[in-house]
């Protein structure tokens, strides 16, 4: 039995430099894949915010954890490191150097 009550939702953290919180919203999982929300779908949104991680989880259908993740983000507000964790495997990604 799942007692989490974060159905189709995202639930994630953004954070400053020095782990200072920005922000913390649950938002509805269509919402983030839509490109509805600046802070995670705009780099000019985090640079002015000072945002350089972001730590989320998304929830299924019957809220169980589908998957969680952390990014960070350059001075220039572009994404350039990040992992994924989903059914016990870990993924990396990182930006190629210019």
């Amino acid at each position: 039995m799942v007692l989490n009550r974060l159905i189709r939702s995202v639930e994630f953290s953004a954070f400053a430099v020095g782990e200072r919180l920005v922000e913390r919203q649950v938002i509805p999982k269509g919402q983030w894949y839509d490109g509805l929300h600046p802070l995670i779908d705009s780099d000019e949104e985090r640079v002015r915010r000072g945002v350089v991680e972001v730590r989320g989880k998304l929830y299924d259908a019957i809220g169980e954890l589908e998957v969680e993740w952390l990014a960070h983000y350059d001075a220039d507000g572009r994404l350039f490191e990040s992992w994924e964790w989903r059914d016990g495997e870990e993924t990396k990604y990182a930006r190629e150097k210019a």
